[in-house]
C-alpha cells in the first residue's frame, strides 16, 4: 500500500458566489470541514492523517494509505466535505492578499510622486525603470509603505 496526498490547488475554481460565501464563516468552520473528510476517510476505512493547511496555497492537504481500487472513495470524502469551502476559503484569502498588494503600490506611487519621480502606475516595467534611474529610491518607499499599512488605524 503507498501513502497518496493530495494537495487541492484552487486558484481558478472559486466563482463569484463562493466568495460571498465565504465572508460567511471563518477558518475554523474551514478546519472542522477538513477534519469532517478526514473522518469520513476513516469511517470508509482509510488510515487518513490530520489535514495540514499550506498558508501559502490557504488550502488542507490531505494524505492516507491508499487502497488502488477505492482511492476515488477517499477523494469523494473531500470533495463532500471540504472542497466547496475550501475553494471559497482560498478564494477569498487570495482576493485580500491581492487588495493589500493594490494598496502597498499605491502608497509607493504616492511616495515616489512626492519625491518628484513622475509615475502613473507600479508594475513590473515602472519598477525596474525606477529602480535604474532612481537606486534605493522605491526600497524606501515600499518600506515605509508597509510600515504605514503595519500601524494600527489612528496611530500613524
Amino acid at each position: 500500500m503507498a501513502l497518496v496526498s493530495l494537495v487541492l490547488s484552487t486558484a481558478a475554481c472559486g466563482a463569484e458566489e463562493d466568495k460571498a460565501e465565504a465572508a460567511l464563516f471563518t477558518f475554523a468552520d474551514v478546519e472542522v470541514a477538513a477534519s469532517h473528510a478526514v473522518d469520513c476517510m476513516r469511517e470508509e476505512g482509510f488510515e487518513a492523517e490530520a489535514p495540514t493547511y499550506n498558508d501559502d496555497t490557504y488550502a488542507f492537504s490531505f494524505s492516507w494509505v491508499s487502497q488502488e481500487d477505492r482511492d476515488e472513495v477517499a477523494e469523494d470524502c473531500i470533495d463532500r466535505y471540504y472542497f466547496a469551502m475550501g475553494n471559497a476559503w482560498a478564494d477569498l484569502q487570495a482576493s485580500e492578499v491581492a487588495a493589500q498588494n493594490r494598496q502597498v503600490d499605491e502608497l509607493v506611487v504616492q511616495c515616489l510622486r512626492k519625491t518628484g519621480i513622475e509615475i502613473e502606475e507600479l508594475n513590473p516595467e515602472t519598477a525596474a525603470e525606477v529602480d535604474r534611474r532612481f537606486p534605493g529610491q522605491r526600497y524606501e518607499c515600499l518600506v515605509g509603505a508597509l510600515d504605514s499599512i503595519a500601524q494600527p488605524q489612528g496611530n500613524g
